[in-house]
């Protein structure tokens, strides 16, 4: 069974794709699927993330 922790989250940098050990990460290309706008909230998480290392900020309250 895959979970996705916070999918709200993902910004698309393939980062967890390329650290994962095992390889069970795959992150859908572009060319593949169309994707809705970043809103002006995604993008302000999008440079939180960025910011902070691509972790979640610690003030980070998500829809679980």
């Amino acid at each position: 069974m895959i979970s996705v922790v916070a999918p709200e989250s993902c910004i698309g940098c393939n980062e967890c794709e390329l650290s994962c050990p095992d390889f069970a990460i795959y992150v859908a290309d572009k060319k593949e699927f169309k994707f809705a706008k970043l809103s002006d909230e995604s993008k302000a998480r999008q440079e939180a993330i960025v910011n902070n290392g691509y972790r979640l900020p610690a003030d980070y309250k998500g829809s679980n």
